[in-house]
C-alpha cells in the first residue's frame, strides 16, 4: 500500500481508496471536509462523491493540465467513481467521442 504525506504532516495521508491509515495518521481528519472515510464502513479515502483520494495506473495516463479538474478532463471519470468501478472501466484509456476533453490534457 504506497501512501503519500501531505505536505510533510505525518498525520496527514494519502492512501488508495479501500486501503486503512497507517497507526501515526489523524484519525480526527476523517469524515471532515469532503472525505467520507469510515472505519464503521471500512471505507477509507473516498469523496463524498466516491471518488478516490488517490490513483494508481498500470496503463499510461494523459493528466489534466495544471487546474483543470479530472473530472471536466475525463467525461467518465464520476461516473466511474460513482459506480465503485463497475461502470467505464476505460474512463482513461477510451479516446472515443464523449470521453475526453483534450483541451484539458496536458501535451508535451
Amino acid at each position: 500500500d504506497p501512501f503519500l504525506i501531505s505536505n510533510q504532516r505525518r498525520g496527514v495521508e494519502v492512501h488508495l481508496p479501500g486501503f486503512a491509515p497507517t497507526a501515526r495518521a489523524d484519525r480526527s481528519l476523517f469524515g471532515t471536509a469532503d472525505d467520507r472515510s469510515s472505519s464503521a464502513t471500512n471505507t477509507w479515502y473516498r469523496s463524498a462523491g466516491n471518488a478516490p483520494w488517490a490513483l494508481s495506473f498500470i496503463d499510461n495516463f494523459t493528466y489534466p493540465r495544471e487546474e483543470a479538474n479530472i473530472t471536466q478532463a475525463y467525461l467518465n471519470f464520476s461516473a466511474w467513481a460513482l459506480s465503485g468501478g463497475v461502470n467505464f472501466t476505460d474512463w482513461y484509456t477510451n479516446t472515443s467521442s464523449g470521453y475526453r476533453n483534450t483541451n484539458l490534457l496536458y501535451t508535451r
